[in-house]
């Protein structure tokens, strides 16, 4: 039975027309030509019509097609997939999809039928190709049409690489995939040991994360426990367990039971005030300055009163002095003249006006100590009655200070009282709060990790690896097999000469085992393009040779972008025109690697090689023959018209 090959490719214009190449579906067909000419778009070409997630056709290629379409054949039966083309840098999911034994290609995107998306037209093509539906509910790890393109393009990225041995090994998201399919694809494994090993991988992941929450859980439980104790004692620094009748501290084990023990604990005494203290408290206040500025005022009257008593005091003592000189006048004779000294008794020359004056002083002085003899007592009455007025001022001033300071003592009190209680609510709330994380933190489920483990032990019993792997070992030694006799037609140097390479299907890659020091190399320390060129080339179709011969699904064609890609590096020759390669040792080498893919698609009559090549050998008359498009200066010619429109 054999495999599916490409019978065309067609690009379609923005008005309508089309570009067909069509393909031999056995055997070896070449496309030649210039740089810039479109030859290495078709391999991306391929690979958007079988649904990659990315679009890497050119952009002036994208700029002037609407839409790019593959046919496919096997036996009978014929397959058409088309997708849309955005000259943005996104891609369309806008797909057809048919299949029947004689579908006639559409000329125009007007004739399409059976639309779908990617996902539609992969799962068509997985179907027709053989692939079974291998897919884990909610994951997209899974063996797909994507994964083939390992085993059918050979880019001119990979042809010389020397790290990655397959297309799309460069790129970690899908290089993954394609190491996870490889068992599938070489007939190592079944459906049922494929999904098997899916979910041993999943199932891995998952207990490693259950293993992980479990601790976590473990560290935030003793976490939770710490806090727990600080909150505990805590609530003793404002005494809510003694409140409670509590006298011990709990342990880890009983913790939750005595913090929620400590939920109970309700205030001693009410918060709420019987009367307002604010109001009694500002007419005290009020009360006070009345009083004070009363006390004010008596003070002042009083030192004005005794000022005023002082002055008199002393005016009066003044008036003594004066009264009692003024006394002398009594030594005179009581009449109303007096001609002789009263002293001396000598005759006076006057008469005595002196002494009348005097008399008359005197008799003023008398009435005048008389008047502030009588006002005297009432001034000091005055001030007595002030001094009584100032103290009992003071006195009520010194009770409403009192009173004051009861009351703002009995405030502090309150405060006091409810500054605890609310230093205890708060840490009650904590608590409270506390108690649900803890709760929460405490429910780790371990059923869900048994569970896990206890599948993952029957999975591992009933799809063992001894048998796969002792099928995949033998897979792998007859691919190497295969892959040394084509190495040894294939240019190679002299490390690679007395060599033998051992393909390993589980990384994906390849070793060179040479028999003169029984060394083994790595892929990456081989050295040397050609070496890598020949070692892809033999590989490749070493794989293609085991698929034909196991009837694998997977297509049986191989795109080739650049064998000369060693020979005529594309940073020298990029931009330029077609090659002519003359006679020398790089034409001998790379007629050497025509020769072998000539030879081998000629024994593997199911296989197709689609080469895409800057360089020409006219004197291989197997080349010049299998070269369909040559599109150069000569021909005019290129994979898009000139005159195709750009998108509009």
């Amino acid at each position: 039975m054999s495999r599916w090959a490409i019978s065309e490719l067609i690009f379609y214009s923005h008005d309508n027309r089309s570009r067909s190449l069509v393909f031999p579906t056995r055997g070896v067909v070449i496309i030649s030509g210039d740089s810039n000419t479109g030859k290495s778009a078709i391999l991306s070409a391929i690979d958007y019509c079988l649904g990659s997630s990315s679009c890497e056709i050119p952009i002036e290629i994208k700029q002037k097609t609407r839409f790019v379409g593959i046919k496919l054949c096997k036996d009978d039966l014929e397959l058409f997939s088309a997708r849309e083309i955005v000259s943005n840098h996104s891609t369309s999911r806008i797909m057809y999809f048919m299949v029947g034994k004689t579908i006639s290609t559409p000329t125009t995107c007007d004739e399409f039928n059976g639309r779908t998306n990617p996902e539609g037209a992969r799962a068509a093509i997985e179907k027709e190709l053989g692939i079974e539906r291998i897919h884990q509910e909610g994951s997209t790890d899974r063996v797909s049409i994507r994964q083939t393109t390992a085993f059918t393009f050979l880019s001119d990225e990979i042809i010389i690489d020397k790290r990655h041995l397959f297309h799309g090994m460069n790129k970690p998201y899908e290089s993954k995939h394609i190491v996870g399919a490889m068992p599938y694809f070489l007939g190592a494994t079944g459906v049922e040991d494929v999904n098997a090993e899916y979910r041993i991988r999943e199932l891995k992941k998952l207990i490693s994360r259950e293993i992980e929450a479990r601790e976590n859980a473990r560290l935030e439980i003793q976490d939770s426990q710490r806090k727990g104790m600080r909150l505990f004692v805590e609530a003793k620094t404002v005494g809510i367990p003694t409140a409670l009748g509590i006298s011990q501290d709990p342990t880890n084990e009983n913790l939750i039971d005595f913090l929620t023990k400590l939920l109970d604990w309700v205030p001693e005494t009410s918060l709420a005030q019987e009367t307002d203290d604010e109001d009694i408290l500002s007419a005290l206040l009020t009360q006070k300055e009345n009083l004070s500025t009363q006390l004010r005022k008596i003070g002042s009257l009083k030192r004005s009163a005794e000022s005023y008593g002082k002055a008199a005091q002393g005016y009066e003592s003044s008036l003594i002095l004066q009264k009692n000189k003024s006394d002398a006048i009594a030594i005179f004779p009581q009449e109303s003249e007096i001609n002789t000294c009263p002293v001396c008794a000598s005759l006076l020359d006057s008469s005595a006006q002196a002494y009348n004056i005097l008399k008359e002083l005197s008799c003023s002085l008398k009435e005048d100590i008389g008047a502030i003899s009588q006002f005297s007592p009432e001034i000091t009455n005055y001030i007595t009655r002030l001094n009584s007025q100032q103290k009992e001022t003071k006195n009520s001033i010194k009770t409403i200070d009192e009173n004051i300071k009861t009351l703002i003592s009995q405030q502090d009190k309150r405060n006091t009282l409810y500054t605890a209680n609310q230093k205890a609510a708060v840490t009650l709330g904590r608590i409270s709060y506390f108690l649900e994380s803890m709760n929460t933190a405490m429910t780790y489920d371990s059923s869900t990790l048994e569970n896990y483990e206890e599948e993952l032990h029957d999975l591992e019993n009933i799809h063992g690896r001894v048998e796969k792997e002792e099928k995949l070992n033998a897979i792998q030694s007859l691919i190497s097999d295969y892959a040394n006799a084509f190495f040894a037609q294939l240019p190679r140097n002299e490390i690679c000469q007395n060599g033998k390479l051992f393909f390993d299907a589980t990384k994906a890659t390849v070793s060179l085992l040479t028999t003169n020091n029984s060394r083994m190399y790595k892929m990456s320390e081989i050295g040397s393009d050609q070496n890598y060129l020949s070692i892809h080339l033999a590989v490749l179709f070493a794989i293609q040779k085991y698929m034909t011969e196991s009837n694998r699904p997977v297509p049986s064609f191989l795109v080739i972008d650049q064998v000369s890609r060693p020979y005529y590096p594309k940073h020298i020759y990029k931009g330029k025109g077609e090659i002519i390669v003359e006679e020398g040792s790089d034409s001998r080498a790379m007629t050497q690697c025509f020769k072998f893919i000539f030879d081998e698609s000629a024994r593997n009559h199911d296989l197709q090689v689609i080469i895409l090549e800057h360089a020409y050998l006219p004197t291989m008359d197997e080349f010049r023959n299998a070269t369909r498009y040559r599109w150069n200066e000569d021909t005019k010619e290129k994979l898009i018209p000139f005159d195709w429109p750009l998108f509009p």
